[in-house]
């Protein structure tokens, strides 16, 4: 809704749109600073109402549940970009770390951190956890191997960036019919884990 020029959005829709656009500039090969800063600004929103309601995101469980050094050296890696790419005060001269790796791991981190916290996903983000799940299948706890099944049928057993730019690409050209084809088939899996 606007007003005079001005939007009025929910948080939970502006981190929507910053991890749709992340997707969106990553598959599309555009840039990945911009990707990695919105992902990880979604990242933080994600974890400030998670933390007002009491609640824990993946990204403060995995904050939780490493030790100091694993912490540093993991999380830090990932998020140095991030931080390099706003400040400037400790060395202004150095170079921002950042690999395409990294920008994965922080879109899929944003996505699982918007499921967590608002309790569903949106096509885009569903794309994006399927090809990390079909990319790497040892990320999927293995009573969920129906996510890797159904990940390898849409993104192939060596899913790499051409597979993941042509489904994007389809998506994006048919959004509302693609949205409405992975509402029912949420809906028929829901159907059957009631049955069940």
């Amino acid at each position: 809704m606007t007003d005079h020029g001005c939007f009025h959005l929910s948080r939970e829709e502006v981190i929507r749109q910053e991890i749709e656009t992340a997707i969106d500039l990553f598959w599309s090969g555009g840039s990945l600073v911009t990707a990695n800063l919105i992902a990880w600004a979604a990242i933080d929103l994600c974890n400030d109402i998670a933390s007002h309601r009491g609640d824990k995101t993946l990204s403060q469980i995995i904050n939780d549940t490493k030790d100091t050094v694993q912490k540093r050296s993991w999380f830090g890696q990932l998020k140095k970009g991030y931080n390099q790419s706003k400040h400037g005060d400790k060395d202004p001269t150095d170079h921002v770390f950042l690999s395409t790796e990294v920008v994965r791991l922080a879109i899929f981190q944003a996505a699982e951190d918007y499921r967590m916290c608002f309790d569903k996903l949106h096509t885009p983000m569903m794309f994006f956890q399927s090809w990390m799940y079909a990319s790497d299948p040892a990320i999927v706890k293995p009573e969920r191997a129906d996510l890797v099944t159904g990940a390898i049928t849409l993104f192939g057993k060596e899913p790499g960036m051409d597979r993941a730019r042509g489904v994007w690409a389809a998506y994006k050209s048919n959004r509302i019919e693609f949205d409405r084809l992975m509402q029912q088939r949420l809906n028929r899996l829901s159907d059957g884990s009631r049955a069940s």
